[in-house]
């Protein structure tokens, strides 16, 4: 399956959404058993950004020649001819107009928090998926004998992988 992470280029700054974009776009590339690929957008690096090389070594790909888009950030306009995941969140108490409209593209929605979920599902029931955010896995290593439980894959990927499942339904 080919997934394409859109983050309206946010992972060559130096932001909050560009360090989500490229934990997630590294961490999928390397551990999911999907293919990998980001949008190709024509930009430099900000200083200081590490692994310049292994994200520009992730393949590019149209969106429309993937099976499912995973969209990370703030909500922009946008509408892709295949299915779409649209991973943000809120600070706000409500959402405003624009964003429900924008959203209401999305066949799911992934969000950080319960705070989220909460807000985002007055729109979208039964599209909310919820799930921390993106931990790095060279300064958290995880540690077996604290978790006795559980799946070796990180959370976020069985969320990406079960929102495919059920779009391609």
């Amino acid at each position: 399956m080919k997934v394409v992470v859109d983050d309206v280029g946010r992972m060559f700054m130096q932001s909050g959404y560009g360090a989500l974009s490229r934990g997630f776009l590294i961490s999928l590339s390397r551990y999911s058993r999907f293919k990998i690929y980001r949008v190709p957008y024509d930009r430099k690096f900000a200083p200081n950004i590490l692994d310049q090389s292994e994200l520009l070594g992730i393949k590019t790909l149209h969106p429309d020649d993937a099976d499912v888009v995973l969209r990370i950030g703030s909500p922009k306009v946008f509408k892709y001819n295949v299915p779409s995941i649209f991973y943000t969140q809120n600070a706000l108490a409500d959402l405003i107009p624009e964003w429900v409209k924008i959203m209401s593209n999305a066949d799911a929605l992934i969000v950080p928090g319960e705070f989220d979920r909460r807000v985002f599902e007055r729109y979208f029931p039964n599209k909310v998926h919820t799930c921390p955010q993106y931990v790095d896995g060279d300064l958290f290593v995880p540690r077996p004998t604290y978790r006795k439980e559980g799946t070796e894959e990180f959370t976020f990927f069985l969320l990406v992988r079960m929102c495919i499942e059920k779009v391609q339904t």
